[in-house]
């Protein structure tokens, strides 16, 4: 698989970033929280480790699994695994 350049938001920070199968390379710029999103996509983060020097995070996530609140038809909130 090829390298993909994406857009990785972690809090309120957009970063690009290069993703191959189940992980991100982006700027060691921002710290890591417990999911990420990726081209619109909330992922969760299995680990995080710093390489180059420090100069850049590697990210693997779960790329099989994503989660979205969405609103069900009685106008709650659900969670949906994808």
């Amino acid at each position: 698989m090829a390298w993909k350049q994406v857009k990785v938001k972690i809090g309120k920070e957009v970063i690009d970033g290069m993703a191959k199968k189940n992980y991100v390379e982006i700027p060691n710029t921002v710290d890591i929280g417990e999911t990420v999103n990726i081209d619109g996509k909330d992922l969760k983060v299995l680990s995080s480790n710093v390489i180059l020097r420090g100069d850049m995070i590697k990210i693997t996530f779960d790329a099989g699994a994503s989660s979205k609140t969405e609103k069900s038809k009685d106008g709650g909130e659900t969670t949906k695994q994808s």
